[in-house]
């Protein structure tokens, strides 16, 4: 995932359906995380997206962020089992399926990646960094 692709990936779960599901006290954490780490001030938003974990464990969008964040950071496999996670709880989630196969592209494990950008792709056709 090059810098544009991570900058998307910051934006993307703002607009998914998955964000639209959150509730008021999470969704508020959510935007201040986003801001942060679009700014670049990784360490404030993860402490916000495991604040989220705590109000509610297994919560995608701070699964996927996190990995995100892991990934950006180089911490492959923690990114992998995070963004994991994130599908896992939400597999309709198109953005971090794509992002998962990012994960699994930078570790080389081409296959896996293939997978997560197909899904990703038959799950939102027009997520552009999929293709």
């Amino acid at each position: 995932m090059n810098r544009k692709q991570r900058r998307a990936a910051a934006r993307a779960g703002a607009k998914g359906t998955v964000s639209a599901t959150l509730a008021p006290a999470i969704a508020d954490d959510f935007r201040q995380a986003q801001a942060l780490h679009q700014s670049g001030r990784l360490g404030e938003a993860e402490a916000l997206y495991r604040r989220m974990l705590e109000a509610d464990p297994g919560n995608a969008l701070a699964l996927h962020f996190l990995g995100v964040i892991a990934y950006q950071g180089g911490n492959l496999a923690t990114a992998e089992d995070l963004m994991t996670l994130a599908v896992q709880r939400q597999p309709d989630y198109a953005e971090a399926h794509n992002n998962l196969g990012s994960a699994f592209k930078a570790q080389d494990k081409l296959a896996d990646a293939k997978t997560c950008y197909r899904r990703a792709i038959a799950l939102k056709p027009g997520l552009a960094d999929a293709h």
